[in-house]
């Protein structure tokens, strides 16, 4: 097997080993598995490094001081069962994942509200504030929603500042905080992985939409 071949082969299979870790950590803080929904993003061509993106149904918008707590878990939960080092966990709020609504009850905007980056166990590199994108309203149908332009631009913008800046992970040390910022890249589950080829800014993978370039 070609060496790139066995490094894509391994990140798929961390990849599978940290959604089990995320799920089994929301599990435990009693989070509803309707209520949320979540993607990975690979850090290094191995998949030893990732990020985990959340979008959180609006019905938890009043427990957004548990978000640094169920982080740790996440963290804790993929390093010491997988050997998986989880760098950050970034929320947002968004309408479009919903628990079952009773029959006539009213609709809230479906515009996404960003949450603060809570703070992982495992401190991630500081990212600059990402501008949320502007989404248009629209029937959910599909459990996808397309990617825009502009969001992608600032994805890798913020990735390319992480991966300059490198990550600093302290011994034992405690969570650092930092400032409040958002993510934009949220659209279901599909996977987002590193190219085999070394490259600054790791790029996106292809959606039902096509390739993101």
């Amino acid at each position: 097997m070609r060496p790139s071949s066995a490094h894509k082969s391994h990140r798929h299979a961390k990849r599978e080993l940290l959604y089990t870790a995320v799920r089994e950590a929301m599990i435990r803080a009693g989070v509803l598995s309707a209520s949320y929904k979540f993607k990975v993003l690979s850090l290094d061509p191995r998949g030893e490094q990732f990020m985990v993106m959340m979008d959180l149904s609006q019905e938890f918008g009043g427990h957004v001081e548990r978000l640094a707590e169920i982080e740790v878990m996440i963290a804790q939960s993929a390093k010491s069962r997988y050997n998986i080092r989880v760098t950050a966990v970034y929320w947002r709020l968004n309408e479009l994942v919903s628990v079952a609504r009773p029959a006539g009850a009213p609709q809230a905007s479906q515009r996404p509200t960003p949450l603060r980056h809570a703070g992982a166990a495992l401190a991630a590199a500081a990212l600059p504030e990402l501008a949320m994108a502007a989404l248009k309203p629209s029937p959910v149908v599909h459990r996808y929603e397309p990617i825009q332009a502009d969001e992608v631009a600032a994805f890798k913008q913020a990735l390319a500042a992480a991966s300059a800046q490198g990550v600093s992970v302290a011994e034992g040390g405690a969570p650092s905080r930092s400032a409040p910022r958002s993510y934009t890249l949220l659209t279901g589950f599909e996977d987002t992985e590193m190219p085999d080829s070394p490259a600054l800014v790791p790029a996106l993978s292809a959606t039902q939409y096509g390739d993101l370039n």
